[in-house]
């Protein structure tokens, strides 16, 4: 299947919320994208995420987000592959929301959690080799934001 292409560039950035609001309208809008891993469990998916899609820096001081088919294809970094997730939790009806964090130097990285019956939000970061389903890395702050959140995104 061939893609359009759609990336954006965001220099400059300064309110991590445009950033956020940003990427539930990618992960909304090419939900589609994720159609061919649909038949795919969660922690079939989850492994896909992980292991078979590389992780790429974006360039120094620019914020890249990208449309989920590009990173699937390309790859790209922890917003990136959020993206992807976040397609995929659309796709699939699952309740889910996105969690930005800092290790103490600032917030400098984000990933989803998803809502699982018996468990709440876990985290679902498949930037984090050292982690598997479920578990996250030690911070010093986290803040959360749902699609709720954004008025454009409000059923």
């Amino acid at each position: 299947m061939i893609y359009p292409q759609y990336s954006l560039k965001i220099s400059n950035l300064t309110d991590i919320t445009q950033t956020i609001k940003e990427m539930f309208r990618l992960a909304i809008q090419y939900k589609d994208d994720l159609e061919p891993f649909k038949n795919l469990n969660l922690y079939q998916f989850y492994n896909f995420l992980r292991n078979k899609v590389k992780y790429v820096k974006d360039p120094e001081f620019v914020e890249k987000l990208q449309r989920p088919s590009l990173t699937i294809l390309y790859g790209g970094d922890c917003d990136d592959k959020t993206i992807v997730a976040m397609s995929y939790f659309e796709l699939k009806n699952l309740k889910y929301r996105l969690a930005i964090a800092d290790y103490g130097k600032g917030f400098e990285h984000i990933y989803p959690e998803v809502y699982l019956n018996m468990r709440g939000y876990v985290p679902f970061d498949t930037t984090c080799y050292v982690c598997d389903m479920g578990a996250e890395r030690k911070y010093v702050n986290k803040k959360v934001f749902y699609k709720e959140d954004f008025e454009e995104f409000k059923k």
